[in-house]
């Protein structure tokens, strides 16, 4: 894996610790992702059927439509998220925050393949996603400094 320039590229014992997670992450993240591309195709092949809006007969598939939905959107940010997981992993800044440039640890790589800020910047970030990302590794054990 090349080594990037910057505030990670001096600490040898994170690389070597990387390189032995990131031949499992990358077979994980290209099977999730085939997996969310064939969820996504079944899905989006189900929304093609338009529900019978008709008078008192559309309120449930009206709802199952737009949970649908939901769920499509939410599929296309899972396969964005793992795509460019893929692409940092290809282009040697895996395992680098994206935030502040720091290492992300390992063990947060192995329960979050797809990880892209350190634990310290998903917590400060507020946002739904890295919030929800901290609170998922910290529920499987990982010890996440």
């Amino acid at each position: 894996m090349p080594r990037p320039i910057g505030r990670v590229a001096a600490d040898q014992a994170y690389f070597l610790i990387l390189e032995e997670v990131v031949p499992d992450n990358r077979m994980i993240l290209q099977r999730e992702l085939d997996e969310v591309k064939i969820q996504i195709s079944a899905l989006a092949k189900t929304l093609e059927e338009r529900p019978d809006y008709g008078l008192g007969k559309g309120s449930p598939a009206v709802v199952r439509r737009e949970v649908d939905r939901a769920l499509l959107r939410r599929l296309r940010r899972r396969a964005e998220s793992l795509e460019q997981a893929l692409s940092r992993l290809s282009s040697g800044l895996y395992g680098i925050c994206t935030q502040c440039g720091g290492p992300i640890h390992p063990e947060r790589l192995m329960v979050m393949p797809d990880a892209e800020s350190c634990i310290d910047c998903a917590q400060r970030s507020g946002s739904e996603r890295n919030a929800l990302d901290a609170t998922m590794a910290t529920r499987k054990g990982a010890k996440l400094e």
